[in-house]
């Protein structure tokens, strides 16, 4: 909801929780709870021991995308770098 998805894995040959964005301007029918299109889908691959770091993640993700400033920010960015950016400056 909110339009955000967050599909996940656990995969126990993944060493390293990592994450990718996904960005889509017009927004992606995916299914919502609130019927809404995602304009940002988070990607997150965790190994099967690593549920806590993946909850903390998501978490300080979550946190962030909640200020519609920085969500708004993340969906116009013009390229990866200024996404990374937009995160760091968070």
């Amino acid at each position: 909801g909110f339009g955000i998805a967050v599909p996940h894995a656990r995969i126990k040959e993944v060493r390293r929780i990592s994450f990718a964005i996904g960005v889509s301007p017009q927004g992606i029918d995916f299914d919502a709870i609130d019927k809404k299109p995602a304009f940002l889908i988070i990607m997150v691959a965790a190994g099967e021991g690593q549920h806590m770091e993946y909850l903390r993640l998501l978490s300080r993700i979550m946190t962030l995308l909640k200020k519609e400033n920085y969500k708004e920010k993340i969906i116009k960015a013009a390229s990866a770098d200024e996404i990374i950016d937009i995160f760091q400056e968070a």
